[in-house]
């Protein structure tokens, strides 16, 4: 069996693509999630100059988590900003849904008005993820990467 020929061309414009689509995603999701965690910290007795605050801690420690999770892949430490990650995650879409069943429609089943509320926060962390090994997968390529007779570029 030959070992896989990828393009580095290819591979260049499947990095810009990813980038570009999840800073889209990202700001469509981070808006979502902005209004309902700022709606719910007002809610919650945060005063409302302040509000605004909550939701930038909540989604930006999951931004900063992943940042760190690849910053430390392979190092023992890397355990700590999984955690974050996780914890952060958990939180925004946990407040997320709380938030949706609180504000939903009459009429709007609670796991409906969750369920849809629970989508921007994942589509962050996931989209952000992705990109990121994406990234991490094209470096090692061009480091790794051989000459191949047929136009490509075989990665070890």
């Amino acid at each position: 069996m030959s070992a896989p020929s990828v393009s580095l061309r290819g591979l260049r414009i499947a990095v810009i693509a990813a980038e570009v689509g999840t800073v889209f995603l990202a700001g469509g999701a981070f808006v979502l999630s902005f209004t309902a965690l700022r709606d719910l910290a007002g809610r919650s007795g945060v005063d409302a100059e302040l509000a605004w605050l909550w939701p930038l801690i909540v989604d930006g420690l999951i931004v900063v988590a992943t940042v760190a999770v690849f910053a430390l892949a392979g190092t023992r430490e890397v355990w700590y900003p999984w955690m974050l990650l996780i914890l952060g995650t958990g939180v925004s879409v946990t407040a997320n849904a709380i938030h949706a069943v609180m504000a939903a429609e009459p009429g709007v089943p609670p796991l409906l008005a969750a369920s849809v509320a629970s989508v921007p926060p994942l589509v962050l962390v996931f989209s952000t993820h992705l990109t990121a090994i994406l990234i991490r997968h094209s470096r090692t390529a061009y480091a790794n990467a051989n000459p191949n007779p047929n136009g490509g570029v075989t990665v070890d």
